[in-house]
């Protein structure tokens, strides 16, 4: 299994009774189920281990998300985020997956810079996709440090820095794990999805 490097320049587990949203105009509904801070090697895929920084901290949010018109709903995974007000940033996914079947990824990876090569497709861990926008930008808060998700797909001699946003998903029902990057003293937290706030979380 390959070891991926998150770039971070600059919890115990909640388990609360967390409320259902609507999202994507009605046609899916969002619910966190769980959200705990992970271990140094949990953040995994089938086939990567992404590790925190020494300043960081990997956070975890388990979801629900269920359709409401009985068909599969395209979900923007670039939509999700975190707003921490005390360090005004806002960051996004470093990882998203299912839960099951293998830790398998829930969205492809899709990276920015202009690659040609081996590692330039999914298997290799990311692929590019010109058409595929990233919506990330679009939710930006005045005030606010947008933290983009940065990864090292090489290793400390020989680095590979990739850009990382996510490619759209068609999805009924399923739970999907969001994996964050947050400083260490972090506790307080609002996870959105666009413009729509999902839930205030605190985890001790």
């Amino acid at each position: 299994m390959k070891k991926i490097c998150f770039i971070f320049l600059l919890i115990a587990v909640t388990q609360g009774n967390y409320a259902q949203v609507l999202i994507e105009d009605g046609k899916s509904a969002i619910e966190v189920k769980k959200a705990k801070k992970n271990g140094k090697w949990e953040v995994t895929t089938s086939r990567y281990t992404i590790s925190a920084g020494k300043n960081s901290k990997k956070v975890q949010i388990r979801v629900k998300l269920a359709s409401q018109t009985g068909e599969k709903v395209i979900i923007d995974p670039n939509k999700f985020y975190l707003v921490v007000d005390n360090y005004k940033i806002r960051v996004r996914p470093v990882d998203l997956k299912y839960p099951f079947a293998l830790a398998s990824i829930a969205f492809v990876r899709l990276i920015k810079e202009d690659e040609y090569g081996s590692g330039n497709t999914a298997r290799g861990g990311y692929n590019k996709n010109d058409e595929v926008v990233d919506t990330f930008k679009d939710y930006a808060i005045p005030g606010y440090l947008d933290i983009e998700t940065t990864l090292n797909f090489g290793s400390e001699n020989k680095p590979r820095i990739k850009t990382i946003y996510y490619q759209p998903n068609d999805i009924e029902n399923s739970l999907v794990d969001i994996y964050f990057m947050l400083p260490k003293d972090v506790m307080q937290f609002s996870f959105y999805y666009g413009d729509i706030l999902v839930e205030k979380i605190l985890i001790d």
